[in-house]
């Protein structure tokens, strides 16, 4: 017989009949322990529902905006826009953030991808290898990467990026340059990630002609999450209570 899920609308202990003796003290610990138990069981299912549900909201957002990344105004920016030259994002209170030599393990991948932040613990701390070089606010235009930097301007052309590589559990996009330039990259507020990740990688990937790359893989990124709910807890039972 399959076991009772906490949904189930049938209660797992009924009240014992007049004819039967009455639990003892042991048993009724156990019931205690199994309500108790079933109660953690069912918050943190929820819990699990809510953020998966979110995830799909953020992608669902993602893929609506991927369509579609609209002009920002450069007013105000100190930034010599060539001919043309589009501005897609500005991004105060950036960091620039610089990879320590020898610290190359657990590195990101480059790849063509927009996927949201992961929202854990970590997700605001500096990852280990890493370190903060100066701050200032980030433009990306639809041919290069500016950093205005309190101390020094830094700018990456996407001519001369060999890919883009974003942190999963982190707000960081490293920039990948093909030229032997030491790795690099910038740090944005994790609430503001989303948003800035998918114009750099929109208009990187326009840049590089791979549009379509970007697109489905946020497609396949929508259905993976539709296709994996989390599972349900299932109901414990006063025989599993510990001894």
């Amino acid at each position: 017989m399959p076991r009772e899920s906490l949904t189930s609308s049938t209660p797992r202990h009924a009240a014992p009949s007049p004819e039967r003796e009455p639990d003892t003290a042991g048993s009724d610990w156990r019931d205690r322990w199994a309500n108790r138990e079933n109660r953690r069981r069912r918050r943190a299912y929820e819990d699990t529902v809510e953020a998966w549900s979110l995830q799909g909201i953020r992608l669902l957002r993602l893929r609506a905006e991927a369509e579609n990344v609209p002009a920002e105004s450069p007013a105000g920016l100190p930034v010599d826009l060539a001919d043309g030259e589009v501005v897609v994002a500005v991004q105060p209170k950036a960091e620039l953030v610089e990879v320590q030599p020898g610290r190359h393990a657990d590195l990101p991948v480059p790849e063509l991808a927009v996927l949201p932040v992961r929202r854990t613990r970590r997700a605001r701390r500096l990852p280990h290898g890493l370190r903060v070089a100066d701050a200032g606010t980030a433009v990306v235009t639809d041919r290069r990467v500016i950093l205005l930097g309190r101390q020094d301007d830094r700018e990456w052309a996407f001519p001369l990026l060999s890919g883009l590589a974003h942190y999963p559990t982190a707000p960081i996009t490293l920039l990948h340059t093909a030229d032997g330039r030491p790795l690099a990259g910038l740090r944005v507020p994790v609430d503001e990630a989303a948003r800035f990740r998918l114009r750099l990688t929109m208009a990187y990937a326009d840049a590089a002609g791979r549009r379509p790359t970007v697109l489905a893989r946020l497609d396949r990124a929508v259905a993976a999450n539709r296709r994996s709910p989390p599972p349900m807890s299932m109901l414990a039972t006063a025989e599993q209570a510990p001894a």
